[in-house]
């Protein structure tokens, strides 16, 4: 799990998070959703720090995109979802949205012992996919969906995920913001 989000400029808090921890402690998957404010002085520069040791088996997967724009003040819809057997995963439904055009953003983490890279290529519900792409480390394979969607059509809840097959356990989660 990420402990803390520092640079940029910017002053960082956690928006959603969602955990499936399997097996031992140490088997555990997250995806979390991080919303940094920028301030008057912005720099290129962030510094992602996770709460453990990471090994040649862990994989820690970080997307960072800028969204201007947006209200400083957050209407934060969040909705979190776990699984485990294979897919399909999803993140839940949001409730009712304060309006509409609001920028829903949503993390789907994935992970296997099959064989190969896994990678996420289909997200539903109109979202689109910034990062889907599969790593692997020791006999562990994870996939880390980072999506994005304008919802342009009013006010009603918003959801996502993959048709993802032969995943052992997943999280997911949703934020949207105004």
């Amino acid at each position: 799990m990420v402990s803390s989000i520092s640079g940029a400029g910017a002053t960082w808090g956690s928006s959603a998070s969602a955990s499936n921890v399997y097996g031992t402690s140490s088997g555990d998957i997250a995806a979390q959703i991080w919303l940094g404010t920028v301030g008057a002085s912005p720099t290129r520069t962030i510094t992602v720090t996770v709460s453990r040791s990471l090994t040649s088996s862990t994989i820690a997967v970080a997307n960072a995109a800028e969204w201007s724009g947006l209200s400083s003040t957050q209407d934060q819809v969040v909705q979190t979802q776990t699984g485990s057997n294979s897919g399909p995963t999803g993140t839940g439904t949001t409730g009712t949205l304060a309006q509409a055009n609001e920028l829903a953003v949503a993390s789907v983490v994935a992970q296997s012992t099959a064989s190969g890279s896994p990678v996420q290529s289909s997200p539903k519900n109109g979202f689109t996919l910034f990062d889907g792409g599969g790593v692997a480390a020791g006999s562990e394979y994870a996939s880390n969906g980072y999506l994005y969607y304008i919802n342009t059509s009013g006010t009603t809840g918003l959801s996502t995920g993959d048709s993802l097959g032969g995943y052992s356990n997943w999280a997911a989660c949703i934020v949207t913001f105004k």
